[in-house]
């Protein structure tokens, strides 16, 4: 990554700034080729098991550089960026796998908000074996509508000048960041740096694998079947969340047991919001309660379409 710039971080926390600032000189981007696309991605922490964060539609892997520098105390995170050369979720599953082959890695927690709760409902149904565990945040299934008003998007954009897609973006952030308006001059700075590096082909790339997810995506939220084994989703919470045992050790009473993953990521999140606190970066407050499975059928529909 790039150096921060200082007069775009002007009216950002120092303490935020300086956080990313860290996390950048820790955190170089490594790469490997498959098939004539580069992958690039970040890998830190320590741990015997591996946790696969997959980030939003942007596809940014830095922009999970909290939640990496959080779990990291436990877990080994790898954290991709899904390269613009690829055009379908069926590629960009497959790459991922021969990302985690290329490090060795068999088996991993998932965590996927957003466009990443879309991109981990494929990979768990195409790599059953390969997921301990599965968490989805502000995210939802395959919608045929969604697809299609995605499709529209794209038409539009190869019309309307970058200059007017990077405006509505930002403005996407904005609204993202409505229910924490503490942190949005560090994230709106952070975005600012993100949104200027896209051209209109990446835009379109994204959108494109956005509506890929809704055109061929045939399983519904209540079930996800496997090859070896099936991923419940509890019916009550009217979202996803495995019936698998839990990542204990991030729950704030640290007991072992029966605990879903969805509750020891909030937990998690709370620990991770407390700290950040404490040294006056923090995440958006919003973060944590999103973090919870629950997914409205309203937000299910802005997942492709604001979300980034």
């Amino acid at each position: 990554m790039t150096a921060i710039t200082e007069s775009r971080y002007r009216y950002a926390p120092p303490a935020a700034v300086d956080q990313l600032r860290r996390f950048r000189a820790t955190h170089p981007l490594k790469s490997f080729i498959l098939d004539g696309v580069t992958w690039d991605y970040l890998l830190g922490g320590q741990g015997r098991e591996t946790l696969l964060i997959l980030p939003g539609l942007l596809g940014v892997a830095e922009m999970s550089f909290q939640h990496s520098a959080i779990f990291e105390n436990t877990y080994r995170v790898i954290v991709p960026g899904y390269p613009f050369g690829v055009g379908t979720l069926d590629q960009l599953v497959g790459g991922l796998a021969a990302l985690l082959d290329a490090e060795q890695i068999d088996r991993v927690h998932v965590l996927g908000g957003s466009f990443g709760g879309l991109v981990a409902q494929r990979f768990v149904r195409a790599y059953p074996e390969r997921v301990r565990r599965l968490v989805l945040s502000h995210t939802g299934g395959p919608r045929p509508d969604r697809a299609r008003a995605n499709r529209r998007a794209v038409t539009l954009f190869g019309l309307l000048p970058m200059r007017v897609l990077r405006f509505m973006l930002r403005g996407a952030t904005r609204r993202s960041l409505r229910d924490a308006p503490e942190h949005i001059a560090f994230w709106e700075a952070y975005s600012d740096e993100m949104i200027t590096r896209l051209t209109k082909a990446d835009l379109i790339s994204r959108y494109r694998l956005a509506a890929d997810f809704d055109a061929t995506s045939t399983f519904t939220p209540v079930r996800l079947h496997g090859s070896s084994r099936s991923w419940m989703m509890t019916p009550r919470h009217r979202g996803f969340e495995p019936t698998s045992k839990a990542i204990s050790r991030h729950c704030p009473s640290r007991r072992t047991g029966t605990r879903t993953l969805a509750a020891s990521l909030v937990g998690a999140v709370r620990v991770a919001q407390k700290s950040c606190a404490e040294s006056s970066t923090g995440i958006p407050r919003g973060a944590v309660r999103r973090a919870r499975t629950t997914t409205r059928r309203k937000r299910s529909a802005r997942t492709c379409r604001g979300g980034l």
